[in-house]
């Protein structure tokens, strides 16, 4: 593929991402998000160049986010949010690269975006919203990975599943 076609390509993505987390804004901001674009985060495992598509998503949608008023701390968020989005999809990658039995990769590749999600997003929420203590971050940790865990281990194996037949 060549620099225009991924260039294209990247922003489908983000603008997928964007709409598909704007439209649903009910599901999508909040203490526990369920957010249909996160399965996205399952695309680089095949194609490594969606990585920036996704993480521009993320970027963009936070920033909406904030503007709007749907997301309070967007502008944080953003920066926070898509870093986290990053992270997981450079590992994702990484692991389906090195997991040579693919009836575990749905068990498996959820695992990193939900960790980094947690974690990152978890202590984002507790230092914004102090007194910041081991039980809020651990609140604000479990709820972030409720949300990630059931679309991932749904849609994000949907999308793996169509992804792993196509290629």
């Amino acid at each position: 593929m060549n620099k225009v076609k991924k260039l294209v390509f990247s922003s489908l993505l983000a603008a997928i991402y964007t709409v598909l987390t704007v439209a649903t804004p009910f599901m999508s901001y909040g203490a526990v998000q369920f957010r249909i674009s996160e399965a996205m985060c399952f695309l680089p495992a095949v194609m490594p160049h969606s990585t920036v598509g996704v993480v521009l998503g993320c970027f963009i949608t936070n920033l909406l986010g904030a503007f709007s008023g749907a997301n309070p701390i967007g502008i944080i968020d953003s920066v926070v949010g898509s870093t986290a989005t990053l992270l997981s999809c450079l590992a994702v990658r990484y692991l389906f690269k090195k997991i040579k039995n693919r009836k575990l990769l749905g068990l498996i590749l959820p695992t990193p975006v939900i960790l980094f999600n947690s974690v990152i997003i978890g202590l984002e929420l507790v230092l914004i919203y102090p007194p910041a203590t081991l039980l809020k971050f651990l609140s604000f940790a479990g709820s972030v990975g409720l949300g990630e865990a059931a679309v991932l281990y749904t849609l994000g194996n949907i999308l793996l599943y169509y992804l792993l037949k196509k290629k």
